[in-house]
Parts: structure tokens; C-alpha cells; sequence
């Protein structure tokens, strides 16, 4: 069961020694922005380095059906319309088949910003 699965995850976060301000572990609702509080070693520590942005890869299941990816990235960007203000990179980026997703998490680049291929 997943509940199951995510005890142990839940006994560890509750024994952190440190937290990161403004941040609920056990309730974030942000899906694009992860944080690790368990690399954290004093109070006050600038926590940027623990936080990363993810991106949120489209594709159709059938290459060049894009209605549902259209429909669904407009459904994400009303719902989270401060993702538009990211201008190193997309957020939400579109891949016109599952397979092109593949090749961009492939590549040797893969999770560099300064090249344009973030995580």
C-alpha cells in the first residue's frame, strides 16, 4: 500500500534536526519546486542549494495528437499561473511524442540549466 510505503518517509521527516522556514513537508502543495531538509546543518542557512525546479514534461500518446496536451497545459498553467514567470526555461515543456521525452532524459545534458536541458 502506498500509505504503507511512505511511513518510513514520514517517521524520518518528522525527526529533522532542521527545517527549511516556510515550507510544510508533510503538505506541500507546489508540484514544481522539491526541497530536501535533511541536507540542512544549521539554523539560518541559505537552503537555496537544496531546492531544485522541475520541469513538467507533455507528450501525446499518439504522436501529433496534441489536443489533450494542449488542454492539459493550459489546465496547469490557469492552475499555477506564477509558472509563467520562469524566464530561464519552461516549466511545462512539450515534446511532440513520448519517445522525443525519452532522447531529452538521455542526453548527456540532461539536468544542466545553463545548457536548456533542466530536470
Amino acid at each position: 500500500s502506498s500509505i504503507l510505503a511512505l511511513d518510513p518517509f514520514r517517521r524520518e521527516l518528522r525527526n529533522l534536526q532542521y527545517s527549511i522556514s516556510g515550507i510544510n513537508i508533510l503538505d506541500w502543495p507546489v508540484p514544481f519546486v522539491k526541497c530536501d531538509a535533511r541536507k540542512c546543518s544549521s539554523v539560518g542557512q541559505n537552503a537555496t542549494d537544496f531546492c531544485s525546479i522541475n520541469v513538467l514534461a507533455l507528450a501525446p500518446t499518439i504522436s501529433g495528437q496534441t489536443d489533450l496536451v494542449d488542454a492539459f497545459e493550459k489546465y496547469v498553467n490557469n492552475a499555477y499561473p506564477q509558472l509563467g514567470n520562469f524566464n530561464t526555461y519552461p516549466i511545462v515543456k512539450k515534446f511532440s511524442s513520448s519517445s522525443a521525452v525519452d532522447e531529452y532524459v538521455k542526453h548527456r545534458d540532461y539536468g544542466d540549466i545553463d545548457k536548456g536541458r533542466p530536470s
